[in-house]
Protein backbone atom coordinates (compact mmCIF):
# COMPACT_ATOMS: atom_id res chain seq x y z
CA UNK A 1 0.00 0.00 0.00
CA UNK A 2 1.40 3.41 -1.01
CA UNK A 3 0.89 6.83 0.60
CA UNK A 4 1.03 9.80 -1.78
CA UNK A 5 1.09 13.52 -1.06
CA UNK A 6 -1.40 15.91 -2.67
CA UNK A 7 1.26 16.89 -5.25
CA UNK A 8 1.68 13.23 -6.32
CA UNK A 9 4.89 12.60 -4.37
CA UNK A 10 5.35 9.09 -2.99
CA UNK A 11 5.71 9.51 0.77
CA UNK A 12 5.89 5.92 2.04
CA UNK A 13 5.05 2.31 1.26
CA UNK A 14 3.33 0.08 3.79
CA UNK A 15 3.02 -3.70 3.77
CA UNK A 16 0.94 -6.12 5.79
CA UNK A 17 3.24 -8.13 8.08
CA UNK A 18 1.10 -11.22 7.48
CA UNK A 19 1.08 -10.76 3.69
CA UNK A 20 -2.71 -10.64 3.42
CA UNK A 21 -4.46 -8.36 0.93
CA UNK A 22 -4.87 -4.80 2.23
CA UNK A 23 -7.84 -2.45 2.29
CA UNK A 24 -6.35 0.88 3.39
CA UNK A 25 -8.25 3.59 5.25
CA UNK A 26 -7.50 6.97 6.81
CA UNK A 27 -8.86 7.63 10.29
CA UNK A 28 -9.16 11.23 11.46
CA UNK A 29 -9.87 10.19 15.07
CA UNK A 30 -6.43 8.69 15.60
CA UNK A 31 -4.74 10.69 12.81
CA UNK A 32 -3.47 7.39 11.45
CA UNK A 33 -3.73 4.97 8.55
CA UNK A 34 -4.92 1.43 9.07
CA UNK A 35 -5.79 -1.50 6.88
CA UNK A 36 -8.04 -4.48 7.24
CA UNK A 37 -7.07 -7.70 5.52
CA UNK A 38 -8.49 -11.07 4.59
CA UNK A 39 -6.62 -12.77 7.44
CA UNK A 40 -8.23 -10.52 10.06
CA UNK A 41 -5.09 -8.55 10.94
CA UNK A 42 -5.24 -4.76 11.26
CA UNK A 43 -1.85 -3.03 11.04
CA UNK A 44 -1.84 0.65 12.02
CA UNK A 45 0.62 3.28 10.75
CA UNK A 46 1.29 6.93 11.48
CA UNK A 47 1.17 9.40 8.60
CA UNK A 48 4.90 8.89 7.94
CA UNK A 49 4.31 5.23 7.22
CA UNK A 50 5.73 3.87 10.50
CA UNK A 51 3.79 0.95 11.93
CA UNK A 52 2.66 1.89 15.44
CA UNK A 53 0.44 -1.05 16.35
CA UNK A 54 -0.97 -4.35 15.12
CA UNK A 55 -4.35 -5.90 15.84
CA UNK A 56 -4.34 -9.65 15.29
CA UNK A 57 -6.20 -12.78 16.23
CA UNK A 58 -9.48 -11.71 14.63
CA UNK A 59 -11.75 -14.49 13.40
CA UNK A 60 -13.56 -12.25 10.90
CA UNK A 61 -12.19 -11.35 7.47
CA UNK A 62 -12.05 -7.57 7.01
CA UNK A 63 -13.40 -6.68 10.48
CA UNK A 64 -14.91 -3.30 11.26
CA UNK A 65 -12.61 -1.09 13.35
CA UNK A 66 -13.36 2.03 15.43
CA UNK A 67 -10.73 4.23 17.09
CA UNK A 68 -10.95 6.54 20.10
CA UNK A 69 -10.16 10.20 19.49
CA UNK A 70 -6.81 9.97 21.30
CA UNK A 71 -5.80 6.89 19.29
CA UNK A 72 -5.16 4.82 22.43
CA UNK A 73 -8.09 2.41 22.05
CA UNK A 74 -9.84 0.54 19.26
CA UNK A 75 -12.91 -1.67 18.97
CA UNK A 76 -13.11 -4.54 16.50
CA UNK A 77 -16.30 -6.36 15.54
CA UNK A 78 -16.97 -9.98 14.66
CA UNK A 79 -19.58 -12.22 13.09
CA UNK A 80 -20.00 -14.32 16.25
CA UNK A 81 -21.38 -11.54 18.47
CA UNK A 82 -18.08 -10.76 20.21
CA UNK A 83 -16.35 -7.38 20.29
CA UNK A 84 -12.79 -6.66 21.36
CA UNK A 85 -11.61 -3.58 23.23
CA UNK A 86 -7.96 -2.99 22.27
CA UNK A 87 -5.49 -1.03 24.36
CA UNK A 88 -3.19 -0.05 21.50
CA UNK A 89 -0.41 1.14 23.82
CA UNK A 90 0.16 -2.36 25.16
CA UNK A 91 -1.33 -4.35 22.28
CA UNK A 92 -3.79 -6.30 24.42
CA UNK A 93 -7.53 -6.79 24.10
CA UNK A 94 -10.53 -7.45 26.34
CA UNK A 95 -13.27 -9.50 24.70
CA UNK A 96 -16.94 -8.93 25.51
CA UNK A 97 -20.06 -10.75 24.45
CA UNK A 98 -21.68 -7.78 22.77
CA UNK A 99 -24.63 -9.23 20.83
CA UNK A 100 -26.53 -12.45 20.18
CA UNK A 101 -25.78 -12.13 16.47
CA UNK A 102 -23.19 -10.44 14.25
CA UNK A 103 -21.76 -7.15 15.54
CA UNK A 104 -22.31 -4.69 12.70
CA UNK A 105 -20.68 -1.46 13.85
CA UNK A 106 -18.85 0.13 16.75
CA UNK A 107 -18.23 3.81 17.41
CA UNK A 108 -16.65 5.86 20.20
CA UNK A 109 -18.08 8.88 21.98
CA UNK A 110 -16.13 12.11 21.34
CA UNK A 111 -14.31 11.96 24.68
CA UNK A 112 -13.48 8.27 24.21
CA UNK A 113 -15.02 7.19 27.54
CA UNK A 114 -17.91 5.28 25.95
CA UNK A 115 -18.50 3.26 22.82
CA UNK A 116 -21.63 1.93 21.15
CA UNK A 117 -22.29 -1.26 19.19
CA UNK A 118 -25.08 -2.38 16.89
CA UNK A 119 -25.86 -5.99 16.06
CA UNK A 120 -27.97 -8.40 14.08
CA UNK A 121 -30.15 -8.90 17.17
CA UNK A 122 -31.68 -5.43 16.51
CA UNK A 123 -30.14 -4.04 19.70
CA UNK A 124 -28.15 -0.90 20.42
CA UNK A 125 -25.73 -1.09 23.34
CA UNK A 126 -23.47 1.49 24.96
CA UNK A 127 -20.42 0.43 26.94
CA UNK A 128 -17.65 1.73 29.13
CA UNK A 129 -14.07 0.91 28.18
CA UNK A 130 -13.87 -1.70 30.95
CA UNK A 131 -16.68 -3.65 29.26
CA UNK A 132 -19.48 -2.57 31.58
CA UNK A 133 -22.77 -2.06 29.74
CA UNK A 134 -24.47 1.26 30.56
CA UNK A 135 -27.41 1.18 28.13
CA UNK A 136 -29.27 -1.37 26.04
CA UNK A 137 -32.27 -0.79 23.84
CA UNK A 138 -34.04 -2.77 21.14
CA UNK A 139 -35.42 -1.22 17.97
CA UNK A 140 -37.87 -2.56 15.43
CA UNK A 141 -35.40 -2.88 12.58
CA UNK A 142 -31.76 -3.88 12.40
CA UNK A 143 -29.59 -0.81 12.87
CA UNK A 144 -26.20 -1.33 11.24
CA UNK A 145 -25.10 2.30 11.71
CA UNK A 146 -24.64 4.47 14.80
CA UNK A 147 -22.75 7.68 15.62
CA UNK A 148 -22.33 9.80 18.74
CA UNK A 149 -23.01 13.51 18.34
CA UNK A 150 -19.85 15.64 18.80
CA UNK A 151 -21.38 18.10 21.27
CA UNK A 152 -24.47 16.44 22.74
CA UNK A 153 -25.25 13.31 24.73
CA UNK A 154 -27.05 11.78 21.79
CA UNK A 155 -26.56 9.00 19.26
CA UNK A 156 -27.75 8.88 15.67
CA UNK A 157 -29.05 5.49 14.54
CA UNK A 158 -29.53 4.46 10.93
CA UNK A 159 -31.65 1.37 10.26
CA UNK A 160 -31.62 -1.06 7.37
CA UNK A 161 -35.06 0.14 6.22
CA UNK A 162 -33.83 3.71 5.73
CA UNK A 163 -35.27 5.14 8.94
CA UNK A 164 -33.18 7.41 11.17
CA UNK A 165 -33.57 7.91 14.92
CA UNK A 166 -31.92 10.38 17.26
CA UNK A 167 -31.64 9.09 20.82
CA UNK A 168 -30.34 10.68 23.98
CA UNK A 169 -28.40 8.62 26.49
CA UNK A 170 -31.43 8.40 28.78
CA UNK A 171 -32.89 5.94 26.25
CA UNK A 172 -35.42 8.42 24.91
CA UNK A 173 -36.15 9.02 21.24
CA UNK A 174 -35.55 12.68 20.37
CA UNK A 175 -36.72 12.39 16.75
CA UNK A 176 -37.58 9.74 14.19
CA UNK A 177 -37.88 10.23 10.44
CA UNK A 178 -37.53 8.50 7.08
CA UNK A 179 -34.93 9.43 4.48
CA UNK A 180 -35.61 9.66 0.77
CA UNK A 181 -32.52 7.73 -0.34
CA UNK A 182 -31.74 4.17 -1.36
CA UNK A 183 -30.97 2.76 2.06
CA UNK A 184 -28.02 3.67 4.28
CA UNK A 185 -24.38 2.72 3.84
CA UNK A 186 -22.80 5.37 6.11
CA UNK A 187 -23.81 8.12 8.55
CA UNK A 188 -21.71 10.93 10.01
CA UNK A 189 -22.07 14.17 11.93
CA UNK A 190 -20.84 17.58 10.89
CA UNK A 191 -18.07 18.98 13.14
CA UNK A 192 -20.50 21.42 14.81
CA UNK A 193 -23.03 18.65 15.49
CA UNK A 194 -25.89 20.60 13.90
CA UNK A 195 -26.09 18.51 10.72
CA UNK A 196 -25.62 14.92 9.71
CA UNK A 197 -24.90 13.24 6.40
CA UNK A 198 -26.07 9.92 5.04
CA UNK A 199 -24.56 8.05 2.11
CA UNK A 200 -26.94 5.62 0.42
CA UNK A 201 -26.21 2.37 -1.40
CA UNK A 202 -25.85 4.23 -4.71
CA UNK A 203 -23.27 6.62 -3.28
CA UNK A 204 -25.65 9.61 -3.10
CA UNK A 205 -24.84 11.85 -0.11
CA UNK A 206 -27.56 13.85 1.63
CA UNK A 207 -27.26 16.43 4.43
CA UNK A 208 -29.96 16.94 7.06
CA UNK A 209 -30.72 19.14 10.03
CA UNK A 210 -31.35 17.39 13.35
CA UNK A 211 -35.11 17.90 12.92
CA UNK A 212 -35.07 15.69 9.82
CA UNK A 213 -35.15 18.47 7.21
CA UNK A 214 -32.92 17.69 4.22
CA UNK A 215 -30.97 20.72 3.02
CA UNK A 216 -28.53 19.33 0.42
CA UNK A 217 -27.83 16.34 -1.79
CA UNK A 218 -24.73 15.32 -3.76
CA UNK A 219 -24.90 12.63 -6.44
CA UNK A 220 -21.36 11.44 -5.81
CA UNK A 221 -19.52 8.52 -4.23
CA UNK A 222 -17.69 11.00 -2.04
CA UNK A 223 -16.30 11.74 1.40
CA UNK A 224 -16.02 14.96 3.40
CA UNK A 225 -12.85 16.67 4.51
CA UNK A 226 -12.45 17.16 8.25
CA UNK A 227 -14.14 20.59 8.50
CA UNK A 228 -16.94 19.73 6.06
CA UNK A 229 -16.06 22.47 3.58
CA UNK A 230 -15.46 20.10 0.65
CA UNK A 231 -16.68 16.73 -0.54
CA UNK A 232 -14.30 14.69 -2.68
CA UNK A 233 -15.38 12.32 -5.43
CA UNK A 234 -13.08 10.06 -7.43
CA UNK A 235 -14.43 9.89 -10.99
CA UNK A 236 -13.40 8.08 -14.15
CA UNK A 237 -13.02 9.80 -17.50
CA UNK A 238 -14.86 7.47 -19.92
CA UNK A 239 -12.78 8.69 -22.86
CA UNK A 240 -9.30 8.25 -21.41
CA UNK A 241 -10.16 5.71 -18.68
CA UNK A 242 -8.12 7.85 -16.28
CA UNK A 243 -9.40 8.86 -12.86
CA UNK A 244 -9.61 12.39 -11.49
CA UNK A 245 -10.59 13.89 -8.14
CA UNK A 246 -13.61 16.19 -8.22
CA UNK A 247 -14.10 18.58 -5.28
CA UNK A 248 -17.49 20.16 -4.53
CA UNK A 249 -18.29 22.84 -1.96
CA UNK A 250 -20.39 21.66 1.00
CA UNK A 251 -23.23 23.97 1.97
CA UNK A 252 -24.91 23.84 5.38
CA UNK A 253 -26.92 26.35 7.40
CA UNK A 254 -23.64 27.75 8.72
CA UNK A 255 -22.73 29.13 5.27
CA UNK A 256 -26.08 30.05 3.72
CA UNK A 257 -24.78 33.48 2.66
CA UNK A 258 -22.04 31.76 0.67
CA UNK A 259 -24.63 29.45 -0.90
CA UNK A 260 -26.85 32.36 -1.93
CA UNK A 261 -23.89 34.27 -3.37
CA UNK A 262 -22.75 31.27 -5.37
CA UNK A 263 -26.28 30.60 -6.66
CA UNK A 264 -26.80 34.25 -7.66
CA UNK A 265 -23.48 34.31 -9.51
CA UNK A 266 -24.76 31.44 -11.62
CA UNK A 267 -28.29 32.81 -12.07
CA UNK A 268 -27.52 36.47 -12.81
CA UNK A 269 -27.23 36.15 -16.62
CA UNK A 270 -30.47 34.17 -16.73
CA UNK A 271 -32.37 36.62 -14.49
CA UNK A 272 -31.08 39.68 -16.34
CA UNK A 273 -31.99 38.44 -19.80
CA UNK A 274 -35.18 36.45 -19.29
CA UNK A 275 -38.30 38.65 -19.47
CA UNK A 276 -40.44 35.81 -18.11
CA UNK A 277 -38.89 36.14 -14.65
CA UNK A 278 -40.47 38.58 -12.23
CA UNK A 279 -38.78 41.54 -10.61
CA UNK A 280 -39.29 39.76 -7.29
CA UNK A 281 -37.08 36.91 -8.55
CA UNK A 282 -34.41 39.38 -9.59
CA UNK A 283 -34.59 41.14 -6.23
CA UNK A 284 -33.60 37.89 -4.49
CA UNK A 285 -30.14 38.37 -5.98
CA UNK A 286 -30.09 42.13 -5.56
CA UNK A 287 -30.73 42.82 -9.24
CA UNK A 288 -32.67 45.87 -10.47
CA UNK A 289 -36.05 45.50 -12.22
CA UNK A 290 -35.88 44.58 -15.86
CA UNK A 291 -36.67 47.62 -17.96
CA UNK A 292 -39.87 47.09 -19.90
CA UNK A 293 -40.17 48.54 -23.37
CA UNK A 294 -43.43 48.78 -25.14
CA UNK A 295 -43.44 48.83 -28.87
CA UNK A 296 -46.45 50.39 -30.48
CA UNK A 297 -47.33 50.18 -34.07
CA UNK A 298 -49.83 52.04 -36.13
Amino acid sequence: MWLWSSDAELMSMMTNPNDGPLLGRFNTDCNCIYSVSSDGTVPIWDLRGNQISLISGQSQRFPEVAFSSDGDFAITTSENGMARIWDLKVGKATEIEAHDDEVYKATFSPNGNLFATTGGDSKIKIWELNGNKVLETEIQNQAPHIKFSPNRNQVLIGSADGSVQLWNLDNNVVSHFEINLNGISEIQYSPDGNHFAITDRDGVVGIWLLNGQQIAEYSVHGSFNKDWTLIANLQRNPLSNNHFLDLATVYTTSNLDELITDACDRLTPYLMNNPDRSDEDRALCGLPPLEQTTTTSD
